[in-house]
């Protein structure tokens, strides 16, 4: 069983279904497999930080082993984070996490998902933390419950 989240923008478009685990396509293909994402800025990101490190490794002299040392770890790196990379570009462009789901496959997470969703009726969003109150409450042993932000710069 895998994990899947799933993001929605709107109700009415289909939500978009992404498994949560290690991706050995970006660890082949790196940025290749961003453009193919459609993630053409990550692209240019991913591809100035594989040259820099290799100019550090080159700089520093540490030799052959060193650099493809680096490539590695890079990539598996890469692999690791890729999915999380495509997560925030939806994010950007306005999707929102709306549930887990826990499934063998795509396709049932997908109908988990719409099965939930019926019940609900809709596509709504994770509920997001609470944020503090507009009025401080008093803190114990602290005799101005007015917070340290707006009080008055003293003379």
């Amino acid at each position: 069983m895998r994990a899947y989240t799933v993001q929605c923008r709107l109700p009415s478009e289909p939500p978009v279904v992404l498994v949560e685990r290690f991706s050995w396509r970006a660890l082949i293909f790196g940025p290749l497999w961003l453009l193919w994402n459609g993630l053409w800025l990550s692209a240019i990101a991913l591809l100035a930080l594989m040259v820099g490190l290799q100019v550090a490794v080159e700089g520093l002299q540490l030799g052959q082993a060193a650099e493809t040392a680096a490539g590695i770890v890079l990539a598996i790196w890469f692999g690791c984070t890729a999915r999380d990379w495509r997560r925030w570009r939806l994010a950007a462009r306005g999707h929102v996490l709306v549930d887990t789901v826990i499934a063998a496959s795509k396709a049932e997470a997908e109908w988990r998902y719409a099965h939930r969703a019926e019940e609900s009726r809709q596509c709504r969003p994770i509920p997001q933390p609470v944020a503090e109150p507009a009025d401080p409450q008093p803190v114990a042993g602290r005799a101005d419950p007015q917070p340290v932000a707006e009080r008055a710069d003293p003379p």
